[in-house]
């Protein structure tokens, strides 16, 4: 347990013992490279044994694909629209062999681009990786590697929709595609900025959501339909059939202190509606495995990021006798989500990959 703790409270306790780190640059650097080495040593170093099997057949493939002399002889053998995985996979494979090279690799990835989206878009940026920890993205990253990966590479793309710049946001988009099909959802977002946040297009958003949730099942089949090539049989069906409503609440919580703190206009508010649009997005998203489309809770991961950002933003705009109340409360309810998780999907006892 201590190891995650570590990874939970490191981003608070070092922003504490360095209270500039967010505009000194000597105190940034120093923030940023302990954090970091704290976080790939955790999460890079671990067994393989930790989570789902998802990772233990991760790195079986990875073998396999070190095994080929030739990308295309690989590549032939694999499915189309995971040319961008098996194409990274591969090269680790013939670089270095060993799968914990792929585990080290990946979790870099991970690090730097939620350490990157959290300090260009968070008032608070060791708060939003604390968040990034808690609510469940970080033991998401842990074992779906194929689509953490994609989710990291849209999360480069979304500074791409802040600058307008089309053609590199969509090429990221494409790459992430080919890493996990499910990536494409995240195309929506360039089309989204610049829609201000205010309470008649919030009431507009009430039948338009309640209208794709009647239809999440019809909406999942023609997606999986179209961007599979012709379509292939649905199989995450098993995956949250039940529970999930306390993460649910917290979705929800997270909405309604952000309208809370949408009252107070400032200049930054194109990014501000930007990142509650997406918070939405998850939110719907995550709701439609309730009517049926159990898949779509794999689409909210890529919203998701967007809540550890709009939190902390949203907080910032409170009353200063609320801030502190606020960020309490989704400190304890945080953690309480976080240690249930840890307890209830094989994820303790920590160990190393040499325990494995």
């Amino acid at each position: 347990m201590f190891a995650y703790l570590l990874l939970a409270l490191s981003p608070l306790i070092l922003a504490t013992m360095l209270p500039y780190y967010k505009e000194e640059k000597a105190q940034k650097r120093k923030y940023y490279i302990i954090l970091g080495i704290i976080f790939v040593f955790i999460i890079g170093f671990r067994s393989i044994d930790l989570g789902s099997t998802d990772t233990y057949v991760y790195t079986k493939q990875f073998l396999n694909a070190g095994s080929y002399d030739n990308l295309s002889d690989y590549l032939s053998i694999r499915n189309v629209t995971e040319i961008g995985y098996n194409t990274f996979e591969w090269i680790l494979a013939r670089l270095f062999g060993k799968p914990v090279y792929l585990i080290v690799v990946t979790s870099i990835i991970y690090v730097l681009s939620v350490f990157g989206f959290a300090k260009k878009n968070s008032t608070s940026p060791a708060y939003s990786i604390f968040l990034y920890v808690t609510i469940a993205l970080l033991l998401f990253n842990m074992q779906g590697m194929r689509q953490s990966l994609a989710m990291s590479i849209c999360i480069f793309s979304y500074e791409y929709v802040k600058k307008r710049k089309p053609i590199k946001f969509f090429i990221l988009v494409a790459l992430a595609f080919f890493f996990h099909r499910t990536a494409i959802v995240f195309a929506i977002i360039y089309f989204l900025y610049g829609q201000k946040l205010t309470k008649k297009r919030a009431l507009l958003y009430v039948p338009i959501s309640a209208i794709v949730l009647l239809l999440s099942n019809q909406i999942i089949d023609f997606a999986n339909k179209v961007f599979t090539f012709g379509g292939i049989e649905r199989t995450y069906t098993g995956i949250a059939s039940g529970g999930g409503y306390v993460t649910l609440f917290l979705h929800i919580l997270i909405l309604v202190v952000a309208i809370l703190g949408s009252k107070n206009d400032n200049d930054n508010d194109n990014e501000y509606s930007l990142l509650f649009y997406m918070s939405l997005l998850c939110t719907i998203s995550f709701l439609m495995r309730y009517f049926g489309a159990y898949e779509a809770e794999r689409i909210s991961f890529y919203f998701a990021y967007a809540e550890i950002a709009l939190l902390p933003n949203s907080i910032e705009r409170l009353k200063p006798s609320n801030r502190v109340i606020v960020q309490v409360g989704f400190f304890v309810i945080a953690m309480a989500i976080f240690i249930s998780k840890l307890i209830n999907n094989n994820f303790l006892p920590y160990s190393f990959f040499w325990n494995s």
